[in-house]
Order: C-alpha cells, then structure tokens, then sequence
C-alpha cells in the first residue's frame, strides 16, 4: 500500500438537524415541545396521584402553649425548662421516663470493642480483651460488663475499682459497671 494522498474537497452540506427549540409548562400537567422545524408534540398528562392532604408527623400531635408539653396520641411528652419527660408533661429531671426503657445487650464469644451502640456486654468465654474507648471522647457513657465464663476477662484500658485501685480484669462469673467520668473509667458498682 502506498502513502496517504492529500484529502479531497468537503461535499455538499446536509440537511440542518432538528433540535428542541422551547419547552412549555402548559400548567395541567401536560408539556408542549416546540422543535426547530417548527414542529411541536404534546405529552399526556404527566402528573401522578396526589399525596395524603394530613401532615402524618403532626397530625395526632397537640401542644399546650402555656406548659410548652405536647401530646401525641394520648401519649405525654414534656419540654419544661430544658428538661425532657416521656410519659409525662411535668419531668423533674433532665430526662425522665415514666414507663420501661430498653437499652442495648450483646454477647460475645470473641475479644470485641465497645461503641456507643453498646450497653451491656454478655461474655460468654474467658481470657478476652474488651476494648473499651478513650473515657475522654464518652464523658457520662455506662458499660455493663457481665462475664458468665469459667475464667477471667480484660478491659483494654485500666479502669478504677470502687476500692480506689486500678484494675484490668473483669472476674469470673462478675458483673462489672463502668462509668466514664471524661479522663478515666470508673467501676460504679462492688465487687
């Protein structure tokens, strides 16, 4: 094959294409589209079954403006002061509840660390070490730590014993509490 010749002369130009030239909103849910040949479609009716006319977060909801407490479905829930009640209108606590509370438990078979979706920890084997986060990055947060093993288990971080002393172990067959108090964990509960 021998080497490329020079290119020859542009052909005659085609037709000019068609393109959207404008879009209207017609207003009862229809659209018109106007093309640059001047030719136009009309689409059905683009609009879809109407949502529900009741706000379904706020409708079973009443508020009393003069005690700021609020009623939902017959069920009480107080702002006084910048305390929160559940169950009643009138909380004497920063947070109170007037009724059962459920807080998270897991077991373990395997050395684990602790989040804050964790409460209680069930271990169910000795000789693990259970990871406890940094008392300063969880100021107030409660772990229950109950070793139902025939041997001893650990805690990553030394925690003070209600005695005074420092301790990493969690005995067996014991539960052990443990608060943060923001620098250090504090067993909260006795031996």
């Amino acid at each position: 094959m021998g080497p490329e010749g020079p290119q020859g002369p542009q052909g005659i130009p085609g037709p000019a294409g068609v393109g959207v030239q404008s879009t209207v909103n017609n207003g009862d849910g229809t659209f018109t589209i106007t093309y640059t040949d001047a030719s136009t479609f009309t689409s059905a009716d683009l609009t879809g079954p109407m949502g529900p006319e009741k706000n379904l977060a706020t409708d079973n909801l009443t508020q009393d403006a003069e005690t700021r407490t609020y009623n939902i479905n017959g069920q009480n829930l107080g702002l006084t002061n910048g305390n929160v009640g559940i169950g009643t209108s009138t909380p004497n606590s920063t947070l109170q509840v007037t009724g059962a509370v459920s807080l998270p438990i897991r077991s373990t078979s395997s050395s684990t660390t602790l989040g804050n979706n964790d409460y209680t920890l069930v271990m169910n084997v000795g000789n693990l070490t259970i990871t406890l986060p940094a008392a300063n990055s969880c100021t107030g947060r409660i772990y229950i730590l109950k070793n139902i093993s025939a041997n001893d288990n650990f805690t990553s971080i030394n925690y003070i014993k209600a005695n005074g002393n420092l301790d990493n172990k969690i005995k067996k067959e014991r539960i052990v509490w443990l608060q943060s108090d923001g620098t250090n964990w504090h067993q909260i509960n006795r031996d």
